[in-house]
C-alpha cells in the first residue's frame, strides 16, 4: 500500500498505489487510480479515478468512474461505463453498459449491449441478442435492437394471456385469440360485411424494384 492513505486490507500480491486506493484482499489485484477500489478476485486492475472492480478475475476498469462488478475478462474502459459481470465483455462508452452475458460490446455513448454477442455501437444503442453465437450490430444512433429467435411475446394484463406474438420466422404481429380470453360475442350481419368489403378500394401492386 504505496499511496497516500491507501489500504491492502490483506491476499496476496495485491498494490494499492494511489492516494486513497483500496485493495479488499484476493490475488494480484491492483488499485492503480486516485480513489479506485477493487475488492478481490484475482489479476483484476482498477486503474482510474474512482474506478471500481468487485471481483472476479482478469477484470479491468480503466475509466474514470467505471464499474466492473465482477465475471471474467470483463472491461469497462469509458468514462461511467459499467460491466455487471459475466465473460469477455467491453463497456466503452460514456456511461454505455453491460449487464453480463457474454462477448458483449458497448462502444457507444450512453448505448446498452447484453446477451451474447450483442454490438451496441452507436450513441443510445440498445442490443440485447439471444444465444444464437453470432454477432448482432446496432445500425443506427438511438436505436431498439433485438434478436429473439425463439419468438417475441408482449402481454399487457398481470396473467400474460393478453397481448401479442412475433412467432419464431415470422415478419407480423400476431394477436392472443384463444376463444377463451374473449366474451360479449354477438353475430355479424354478413350481407353488411360483404357491402362494405364491395366499397373498398383493393389492388394489386408490386414494388417499383421487383419484377
Amino acid at each position: 500500500a504505496s499511496g497516500a492513505d491507501s489500504t491492502v486490507g490483506g491476499g496476496n500480491g495485491n498494490t494499492a498505489s494511489k492516494e486513497f486506493a483500496t485493495v479488499g484482499g484476493g490475488n494480484v489485484n491492483t488499485a492503480s487510480g486516485n480513489r479506485a477500489t477493487v475488492g478481490g478476485g484475482a489479476l483484476n486492475e482498477a486503474t482510474a479515478l474512482y474506478a471500481t472492480v468487485g471481483g472476479g478475475g482478469f477484470n479491468d476498469a480503466t475509466g474514470d468512474r467505471s464499474v466492473v462488478s465482477g465475471g471474467y475478462n470483463n472491461l469497462a474502459s469509458g468514462p461511467r461505463a459499467t460491466v455487471g459481470g459475466g465473460y469477455l465483455n467491453t463497456a466503452s462508452g460514456f456511461a454505455a453498459m453491460v449487464p453480463g452475458g457474454g462477448a458483449n460490446v458497448a462502444l457507444g455513448n450512453y448505448s446498452w449491449a447484453g446477451g451474447r454477442q450483442a454490438r451496441a455501437w452507436q450513441k443510445g444503442a440498445f442490443v440485447w441478442a439471444d444465444a444464437t453465437g453470432t454477432n448482432f450490430p446496432s445500425t443506427a444512433a438511438n436505436q431498439f435492437n433485438v434478436r429473439a429467435s425463439g419468438g417475441t411475446r408482449i402481454f399487457t394484463n398481470a396473467a400474460a394471456t393478453v397481448g401479442v406474438r412475433l412467432l419464431p420466422g415470422s415478419n407480423a404481429w400476431s394477436i392472443a385469440s384463444d376463444q377463451a380470453l374473449k366474451e360479449d360475442f354477438h353475430p355479424v350481419d354478413k350481407q353488411q360485411v360483404l357491402a362494405n368489403l364491395q366499397q373498398l378500394n383493393i389492388q394489386n401492386w408490386k414494388l417499383k424494384e421487383e419484377a
